[in-house]
């Protein structure tokens, strides 16, 4: 699986800073159809990994996460556990109450969500930018798109799949003299319709007990929005 993210993270790379051009039928020369700004399932749940370098308070720094995450647009919930860490690390997002969870072992934080809602299609501003096939021609059918994200104002590319409008990668740009600059890439592997374990959106007791004591601003990612 971190093969495949790595892969992903050069492949997102590339498509950031190369146009596609659009693809011909067989045998045509005219261009497809301009595809409209797509919506995502509303249900689903696969792995993400993120890198995002950025300046905070004039010095460099590098953040490097994979997670798995549960997306359900019905419950207007999200949720995350991190790979690999100890003690383990859960989040829950839940856009009915604007509240986040973050669950450390057996502490929980509760947090306001700082955004308008969540997000299930692309904004309809959104510019098209082309089509293209990752490996060969008979090879994965995605769509390119330049977007400017709606709660964090970041501008970036983004790719759909043509089937099912399933993110593969996205790469975000906070440009210098920004509060904080800098570039960020996800990659979303091994993605699966509906929620498997609904249990994953089960808020703990403990964090029924826990003050309310910071507002989180969501990291980039357009679908994959949390405080971490």
């Amino acid at each position: 699986m971190m093969r495949l993210l790595i892969v992903a993270f050069v492949l997102g790379i590339c498509s950031a800073v190369y146009t596609p051009p659009k693809i011909p039928s067989p045998g045509e020369d005219a261009q497809p159809p301009v595809p409209a700004p797509c919506c995502v399932p509303k249900q689903w749940e696969g792995y993400v990994g993120m890198v995002q370098g950025y300046v905070r308070s004039g010095e460099p720094g590098l953040q490097n996460v994979t997670i798995r995450e549960s997306y359900d647009f019905m419950r207007k919930m999200i949720a995350i556990h991190v790979v690999g860490l100890t003690p383990k690390v859960n989040v829950i997002m839940d856009y009915n109450k604007m509240e986040q969870y973050t669950i450390t072992g057996t502490t929980c934080t509760t947090a306001r969500i700082m955004s308008p809602g969540m997000v299930n299609c692309l904004p309809m501003n959104s510019t098209y930018m082309g089509s293209f096939h990752y490996g060969g021609m008979e090879g994965l059918l995605v769509d390119s798109w330049s977007i400017v994200d709606p709660f964090l104002g970041t501008k970036g590319v983004v790719t759909m799949t043509r089937q099912d409008c399933i993110m593969v990668t996205e790469t975000l740009i906070n440009p210098p003299g920004s509060q904080e600059p800098s570039l960020s890439f996800l990659g979303v592997v091994d993605v699966t319709m509906g929620i498997k374990d609904p249990t994953v959106f089960d808020v703990p007791s403990s964090c029924h007990h826990s003050s309310e004591n910071e507002v989180v601003k969501p990291v980039p990612g357009i679908f994959l929005f949390t405080g971490l």
